[in-house]
């Protein structure tokens, strides 16, 4: 393994998100914030005090102006508090999935964008238990639930499937790549909650998290769609160290990973991007020339990405502090990765974390 992984040629930008409006997201953690059209959707957050809320905010991405709003409910729907959710968008709707407030949840929620609306989904087939710290992104025409950690006790290593069209969830017969075998059979590789989990192209990727044991490693885990098969991905250089609470997102044919807390109750202000054509992760050096515009390192944020930029919102600092502010990070274009570095010393080549 290399002693330390390529740098990015490229400085990363951070500027405070800029914001209009009387109503801010609150102090908090534990939020998800969904990107539809041209509105974020932000719901949900652990605050001061320990107060869980049930509120929606929205931010729009045109007027970079921060709103407070109140949907209506269909009849029997009950829109419960809660943080540590997961939520992703299908069409005209958004479903949220779980999370937990004095008790785990484990309910399906729809907001429906255009109209405002909320509509609890009664579902047919085999739900998830009720949990949080899990994941929930769509492809094509369903939602994937993985991961967790439910309200057995259990960390969960499961992927559910809920098929939009006839809201049925099932539970997918998922095979296991080599190095994915557990070394015992009560030791899954995959149980994990706090982890973050993307869609590029057919597939989904899985990083960090914790499970019963404590942190989980440092691999890159990758579910195929199509094979519905779990591999642990062969990458280039240093990734990021263990860590969860982290946030991820897709920015063009990358992936950037910020914060999160690592062993020894460390947030780090560091951030890594992930090439999936090359397969090469890459530290990013931030720019230190004006540190008031760098963010502090901090779990649970909530995050978006939008028009080759990734947005960090809130969470929680080392100090127990909780945060409602906004950054936007900004990389070059994947092209000008191939220009010279300038300043950053030369690169260097990790051997391949993990062979198949």
């Amino acid at each position: 393994m290399a002693a330390s992984s390529p740098v990015s040629p490229i400085k990363v930008l951070y500027w405070t998100l800029p914001t209009e409006g009387e109503v801010l997201p609150p102090f908090g953690y534990g939020h998800t914030a969904i990107v539809h059209g041209h509105t974020v959707f932000v719901f949900g957050v652990q605050s001061t005090n320990h107060a869980v809320s049930s509120d929606l905010y929205t931010f729009d991405l045109t007027s970079n102006r921060w709103s407070r709003t109140a949907p209506s409910g269909k009849k029997g729907t009950k829109v419960e508090r809660r943080h540590f959710h997961a939520a992703c968008a299908f069409r005209e709707h958004i479903y949220i999935f779980g999370g937990r407030n004095t008790v785990y949840l484990g309910d399906l929620l729809r907001l429906h964008t255009r109209k405002q609306e909320w509509e609890t989904i009664s579902c047919a087939g085999l739900s998830p238990a009720a949990r949080f710290g899990h994941t929930l992104i769509s492809f094509e025409e369903s939602a994937y639930l993985f991961g967790g950690y439910d309200t057995y006790g259990f960390c969960c290593d499961e992927v559910h499937r809920l098929e939009f069209d006839v809201h049925r969830w099932t539970l997918v017969d998922a095979t296991l790549a080599g190095p994915l075998q557990p070394e015992k059979p009560s030791h899954s590789r995959l149980e994990r909650f706090h982890h973050s989990c993307v869609v590029y192209q057919r597939s989904m990727f899985v990083f960090g998290g914790k499970n019963g044991r404590g942190y989980c490693d440092e691999d890159l885990l990758e579910f195929h769609f199509d094979t519905k098969e779990w591999s642990v991905v062969s990458t280039v250089g240093l990734g990021p160290s263990s860590r969860y609470g982290h946030l991820a997102k897709v920015v063009e044919k990358r992936m950037l990973v910020f914060g999160g807390r690592c062993p020894g109750r460390r947030f780090p202000v560091d951030l890594y991007e992930y090439s999936f054509e090359s397969r090469t992760w890459r530290r990013v050096v931030l720019d230190k020339a004006d540190p008031e515009r760098l963010p502090v390192g901090r779990e649970f944020c909530a995050g978006w990405a939008h028009e080759g930029k990734m947005v960090l919102q809130g969470g929680q600092n080392g100090n127990g502090q909780m945060l409602n502010d906004g950054h936007v990070v900004e990389l070059g274009t994947v092209e000008q990765e191939r220009e010279p570095s300038s300043g950053t010393g030369k690169k260097e080549r990790g051997k391949r974390r993990r062979k198949q």
